[in-house]
């Protein structure tokens, strides 16, 4: 159930502490890393996204966040919202809204309380 690139990726990290392909597979890695309970792993897979989130992606990013516990993601990703409040307009946000409101509801205290 792990696709062969990503599971050639963990190999590598298991024999050798470091990943070739980190950002193009930090999610698939990401999922990998919970599921085995590899901390290095889970961390340096939480970085590579958490460097990367954009307007586009944070949307995505937070849920992913907290699905997988990857809780400096998360802080990551609701920071970056902070400074990017227009993506609180953003269809996904109101998706979000409707489907995790727990999770937006999270989001929207940590904005107040800034």
């Amino acid at each position: 159930d792990v696709e062969p690139k990503v599971f050639a990726e963990l190999l590598r990290f298991i024999y050798t502490d470091s990943v070739q392909e980190l950002d193009s597979m930090a999610l698939e890695l990401l999922q990998v890393a919970d599921r085995y309970d590899l901390g290095t792993l889970r961390a340096m897979c939480e970085r590579s996204l958490g460097a990367h989130i954009c307007e586009e992606s944070a949307i995505e990013t937070l849920i992913t966040a907290n699905l997988y516990r990857a809780d400096q993601l998360k802080r990551a990703t609701i920071e970056f919202i902070q400074r990017n409040v227009k993506v609180l307009s953003s269809d996904k946000w109101k998706d979000l809204w409707r489907v995790n409101f727990d999770l937006a509801n999270e989001v929207l205290i940590r904005l107040i309380s800034k």
